[in-house]
């Protein structure tokens, strides 16, 4: 199961790098309206690269709780947490938010959220509509 983890966190990565080329130091583009859920975001993704999962963590809750409408903070909670409650209640955070997103992030709000329930075929679907 960390072996998938990681390599889906490598093609999140890959994914941030190349389809959101924006003003950001990871170049993502995240649909944030807070400054400091936004370096908070970042920081995780960066604690996350170095595998340093629970520091990430911190900083995803650290992000949503600055920003309560961040979709995309909150689906990344769903995927990285080891909580099932706390993936699930995350989950349908960032599905109700999901409207505050960009287009990007609906689509990984879709992949993860798909994933995260075994619905393989649509969680794919927008994998590959994402890295497109």
């Amino acid at each position: 199961m960390k072996s998938i983890k990681v390599s889906i966190l490598a093609l999140l990565t890959i994914f941030t790098f190349h389809a959101f080329a924006h003003d950001t130091p990871t170049g993502m583009h995240i649909s944030t309206k807070s400054p400091q859920a936004h370096a908070l975001f970042e920081k995780a993704m960066h604690k996350m690269e170095m595998l340093h999962t629970q520091d990430g963590l911190d900083n995803f809750r650290s992000a949503v709780q600055a920003d309560p409408q961040f979709a995309l903070g909150h689906i990344f909670l769903t995927f990285f947490s080891q909580d099932p409650t706390e993936q699930v209640t995350e989950r349908e955070k960032a599905l109700a938010t999901r409207a505050s997103a960009g287009p990007e992030e609906k689509l990984i709000i879709d992949w993860l959220a798909n994933a995260s329930q075994a619905k393989w075929v649509p969680a794919i679907q927008a994998m590959n509509e994402a890295l497109s």
